[in-house]
């Protein structure tokens, strides 16, 4: 099965504890079992699926 990344474009790099908790509430609802930082200083969703 297929599934994405998805990479938030967060200005700056900058992220306050409302956009993290939010982040989190996502990743619990769609079932995301990866997120990262990158090196680019983003946070990363890893294993999405495609939802129709």
């Amino acid at each position: 099965m297929e599934t994405y990344a998805i990479v938030p474009y967060f200005p700056g790099s900058i992220v306050d504890s409302t956009t993290l908790r939010r982040i989190g509430d996502l990743a619990e609802k769609y079932n995301i079992k990866t997120i990262k930082t990158t090196s680019e200083g983003r946070i990363a969703l890893y294993g999405v699926m495609k939802r129709i």
